[in-house]
Order: structure tokens, then C-alpha cells, then sequence
């Protein structure tokens, strides 16, 4: 295999290896300047998505308050994936629909497994059942879970997801 490309990969062209963050810097600024400000822009498009979902589930269908933010978390995800893919870092190479998926579904658990603990206390330990609360335990559940993990998808889309082609 040529040098920088993992083993075990096509060698089709498609694929790259990973690039570290601080080699990227030499990206031309407005490819970066795109990439992040779209990437916030789908991440503020799908809080509304998971926030909205998550009241339809659980005030109007009535299922359990995790269960419904186990769903609207996923989907939401799913939803940021494809934008991210198709619009954030289109120019990206494409390694696959499993790979990149798979890296992004467990790169956001941590702020699904977050966000669950804080509905669930609110809920099951304080007793707040209300949509105000639930809401406001909603919020902040993605809020804290965002913070820790924002770092990490950000440069792992950056790096290790959506990999750039070999003229990006």
C-alpha cells in the first residue's frame, strides 16, 4: 500500500488518510470558513428538529420521556449526518456511507447519553413532568453534551469522517 493510506482500503482514489487538524490550516480560509459556519448552521437547524420531536413524542404521543429523546436525538442525527455530508463538507471524498455514519453516530452519543441523564433526573428524581421543565432539562441536556463534544466532531468531521480529496 502507498504511504498515509490505512491497509485494507480500495485503493480507488476515494479514500484518504486522516488528516490531522493543524495540517488543514493550510486549507484556503474560505473552504474552513464555509465548512464551520455551515456545520452551525445544520447543528442549529436539528436542535430544533430534536427539540421539536422530542415534544411531539412525548407531550402528544405519550411516550416515556428518555424514549422520546433517545428518538429525537437519533433523528436529528441522522438528518445532521446527510446535511453535513451532502452541504457542510460536500467537497469532502466520500469513504462510505457505513464508515462515516458509524463515526457519527458514536461521536454523538456522548451528547445523547448527556442529555438522557439530565430528562431523566429532571424527570424520575425531581419529579418535574412538565413541558417547561422538560424543555429547559432538553436544552441544557444538548447544551452540556454540545459543549464537551463540539470540539471532537467538529475536528473529527474535519478529520477523521469526512476526509478531504487529495486536492481539498
Amino acid at each position: 500500500p502507498r504511504a498515509g493510506r490505512p491497509t485494507g482500503v480500495p485503493q480507488n482514489g476515494t479514500y484518504t488518510a486522516a488528516v490531522p487538524l493543524l495540517d488543514r490550516l493550510s486549507t484556503p480560509w474560505q473552504v474552513l470558513a464555509k465548512e464551520i459556519s455551515a456545520f452551525g448552521v445544520v447543528g442549529v437547524v436539528n436542535l430544533f428538529v430534536d427539540v421539536g420531536l422530542f415534544n411531539l413524542l412525548h407531550f402528544r404521543i405519550g411516550l416515556g420521556p428518555t424514549t422520546s429523546n433517545v428518538i429525537s436525538a437519533t433523528v436529528a442525527t441522522t438528518i445532521s449526518y446527510f446535511a453535513n455530508r451532502h452541504w457542510s463538507f460536500s467537497h469532502r471524498a466520500r469513504t462510505g456511507l457505513r464508515r462515516e455514519y458509524t463515526l457519527f453516530i458514536v461521536i454523538n452519543l456522548l451528547a445523547l447519553g448527556i442529555s438522557s441523564v439530565v430528562i431523566a433526573f429532571t424527570y424520575y428524581v425531581i419529579g418535574a413532568t412538565d413541558p417547561f421543565a422538560l424543555n429547559v432539562a432538553k436544552v441544557v441536556g444538548i447544551g452540556i453534551g454540545t459543549m464537551h463534544e463540539t470540539g471532537v466532531k467538529l475536528t473529527s468531521s474535519l478529520t477523521r469522517i469526512f476526509l478531504p480529496t487529495a486536492t481539498t
